[in-house]
């Protein structure tokens, strides 16, 4: 019976010493930390948080006419600069408990691009109908029309954290931090 060869090598009981080679140890350690990484990946999916973020449509304006439920005066007794950003949140998509979770800083983004942060300071009792929210633009319905496109809206006003003045009366986009959601949720979808 012939025997078989390969590579040059019999299959005989002599060729069962040969060193068998499986992986360099560079490729062990390439495995090992690959391996590491991803079980990091995994915890921190199930663990870790990301902001949830939604930009809106808001007005940069004087606030020193009276804003429903606003009783902020002291704030503004010793400041010039009344502008404030004044932006409305959908009450269909987001509740009075959703609207307790924004996050408190906002970033306000000007039509030149320039970008600034500001503070929420206030966010009305009761959602509002179009027509009152409407109201607070006076002669400027055009603006109304850009920033209240819902049926009952929430009005915040926001307080810049730098002067705004010269952007007054112009739309302005505000990104809020909604929600906390934990990175698997949106592997889920």
């Amino acid at each position: 019976m012939a025997e078989k060869t390969y590579e040059g090598k019999s299959a005989s009981a002599a060729g069962l010493e040969d060193y068998i080679h499986i992986a360099s140890p560079g490729v062990v350690v390439a495995t090992i930390a690959l391996l590491i990484i991803s079980c990091s990946i995994l915890i921190w999916g199930f663990t870790g948080t990301i902001p949830v973020k939604e930009t809106i449509t808001g007005v940069t304006m004087d606030l020193t006419n009276e804003f429903v439920g606003y009783e902020d005066d002291n704030a503004r007794a010793g400041s010039d600069d009344y502008v404030y950003v004044l932006c409305f949140f959908d009450a269909n998509k987001y509740t009075a408990e959703k609207m307790d979770k924004l996050e408190k800083n906002v970033v306000l983004k000007m039509p030149d691009n320039s970008v600034f942060t500001g503070t929420i300071e206030h966010i009305s009792i009761v959602p509002m109908d179009r027509a009152t929210a409407s109201s607070y633009f006076e002669q400027f319905q055009w603006l109304a029309e850009k920033a209240v496109n819902q049926d009952y809206s929430w009005a915040i006003a926001i307080k810049p954290d730098q002067d705004i003045s010269q952007y007054q009366f112009m739309l302005t986009e505000v990104t809020f931090v909604v929600d906390q959601a934990h990175p698997i949720r949106f592997l889920r979808r």
